[in-house]
Parts: structure tokens; sequence; C-alpha cells
């Protein structure tokens, strides 16, 4: 019987050492793999490595012409130290061996200098475009300054004119504009002016409207109230409608076209008033206006064209950007914002 089941065993304890072999082998084959293996790992890694130094390395570069150009520029969109710590972090990953995170914060970096490096450029060209523009402005230019009181038969005439001719429109903020070299303006600019504030404008703001021209309404801003009669020195109960009234007014200015700007209270002799006075018309004026219209009043008129030096400083106290005299000429520059000239006759410009 033992020697009928001797070659079953036989077989089993052969087959055990089969397996035993087999599995020995491939032991001894995974662990002769697993140098060759831990070698093209760390092959990768040095190459990963490598490549996380060079892209730190020119990064640095970056940052540091982003840094010279936000001072150069008296900016600052990202802080020095912020991108200092960025790198640092990054520098810390990568010798950790962390390294898909530090490819990670390393683009972000990237992405954040270079959106830093476009804003910085649109600055500097707007910062030389103003140079260049406050240089330009500087230089005394012919822009005809029209002044106007009254809407006489000849004015739809005189606009097409300045049609014809070539000349466009502008207020005096567009003005104000180009002097401090923030926009150009047109070949052959023209503005059109309204002492006063009278009610018969509005005849002259139809025809401007018609035409799609711009005009400044320089208005009294106690006109309506006080009855005061331009040119005659007493107040006359009759003269009170021949203003604008306030619903007037906001349809100028609701328009698009008219500029509203400011002619003093009372429409006084400036220059004769004590200093005390001149403040009072010059500022409460542009209150008045500001407070109604909800807008920045930034232009004045100078009552019948008087003034002097206290008026001029008043004048730029009050943040106005710009004021009109009847001197004639249309020779313009930002270097006389405050003393502008004005010319009557549109049919004697070229």
């Amino acid at each position: 019987m033992f020697s009928d089941s001797l070659p079953e065993t036989e077989v089993a304890i052969n087959s055990i050492i089969s397996i035993f072999l087999v599995s020995l082998t491939a032991f001894f084959g995974l662990y002769s793999l697993t140098p060759r293996a831990l070698a093209e790992q760390t092959n990768q890694d040095s190459i990963v490595k490598n490549l996380i130094n060079q892209e730190v390395s020119l990064q640095k570069n970056d940052i540091t012409h982003l840094i010279t150009a936000q001072k150069s520029e008296s900016t600052i969109i990202i802080a020095p130290q912020q991108l200092e710590d960025s790198i640092t972090n990054i520098e810390l990953l990568a010798r950790n061996q962390a390294y898909p995170q530090a490819q990670i914060e390393l683009d972000i970096l990237q992405q954040r200098v270079q959106a830093a490096q476009q804003k910085i450029a649109v600055f500097t060209q707007q910062r030389i475009t103003s140079a260049n523009n406050l240089a330009l402005a500087a230089t005394p230019k012919a822009i005809p300054i029209l002044l106007y009181h009254k809407t006489n038969t000849e004015f739809a005439a005189q606009l097409d004119t300045l049609t014809e001719k070539g000349y466009t429109t502008i207020t005096m903020s567009e003005l104000a504009d180009y002097f401090d070299g923030t926009t150009t303006l047109p070949v052959k600019p023209v503005i059109i002016t309204f002492d006063d504030g009278f009610s018969e404008q509005m005849q002259a703001f139809d025809m401007l409207k018609q035409r799609n021209m711009k005009a400044t309404f320089y208005v009294i801003t106690g006109g309506e109230k006080s009855n005061w009669c331009i040119g005659i020195s007493r107040h006359n109960l009759s003269c009170g409608d021949d203003y604008l009234n306030w619903q007037q007014i906001h349809k100028l200015k609701d328009s698009g076209l008219i500029e509203i700007a400011a002619h003093t209270v009372n429409h006084p002799e400036l220059s004769m008033l004590p200093e005390a006075e001149q403040i009072y018309e010059i500022q409460a004026s542009k209150k008045i206006l500001q407070d109604e219209l909800h807008i920045p009043i930034t232009s004045i008129a100078y009552p019948y064209g008087m003034f002097d030096g206290v008026t001029i400083s008043e004048v730029q106290k009050a943040g106005f950007r710009t004021a009109v005299t009847t001197i004639g000429g249309v020779e313009q520059s930002s270097s006389n914002r405050f003393t502008l000239l004005r010319v009557r006759n549109a049919l004697l410009l070229p």
C-alpha cells in the first residue's frame, strides 16, 4: 500500500519544489530589476529638478525686472516680499523632491508675473503718451473759443460755415483734458460758448442739436432769482424771466452736447470786489450748479472779462480746470488755461 502511494507523494513533493523554485526565480528576478528601476527614477528626478531650477532662475530674473519696473512707474502690482516668498517656497518644495507641487506653484507665479509685466507696460506707454501730450499742450495752438450772449440771426449760418471749413466742436472739459495730457484734439477744434444763461439761448441749443454740435454754456446761478439785468446797474422785476430755469438747464445737460459751466452768482466785476466777495462768487456758483446737476463744474467765465491775481488764485483753489476771458485771440496753451482767449466772429476764422 505504501509502495502504491509513493509515486503520488513524489509528484506532490516535486510540485512543491517546482513552485518554490519558480517563486525563488521570480524573487531574484525582481531583486535584480530594482537597482535599474531606482536608477531610472533617480535620473528622471534629476532631470525634473534641473528643469525646475532653470525655470526658477529665469523667474528670478523676471521678478528682478518687475520690481525695478514697479519702482520706475511708482506702482506696486505684486509686493516684492510676496514675490520673494513665492520663489523661496518653490525652492523648498524642490529640495524636498515635491516636484509636482513645485511645478504647479512655479506655473502660478509665472502667470502672475506675466500679467503684472503687461500692466506695467500699459502704464509705461500711458506715461510716455501723457508726457508727449503735455509737451504738445504747452505749445500755443490755434483753438478758437467763440463768445456769444444772444442767438443772433446768423448763428445757424455760422455753424454751417464752421462745418464747411472743417472745424470740429469740443467742450471746455475736453480742452482741459488736452491740457492735462490725457487726450488729443481734432485737427481743427473750435469751442462755442454762451455767457449769462439767457433763456433765449435755447434757440441756439436747438440749432446745435440739429447739427450734433457741442457747446459750453456759462450760467449765472443767481440770474433767475435775482432778476439781474446784465449791463444795467439795477434790479428789474422784468429781467428774471430772461434766464434759463433749472428745467431748461437740465435739458441742456442731459443732451450730451452742452457742458454747463459757472459764471458767478451775481455777475459782478470780480477784480473790483474785496477778496472775500470774490471767493463767495467763485465758490458758490460752482457749488450751486454741482448740487443741482450732480456733475463736476470745471470751467468758469469771468463776468465782463474782469479778473486779477486774486481771481485766478481763487479759481484754481476752487478746483476749476479752465477759465475764459473776453480778451481777443485764438492761441491757447496749458500755460494760460485760466486766462483763455475768445473771439466774437465765427466768419473770420480761417
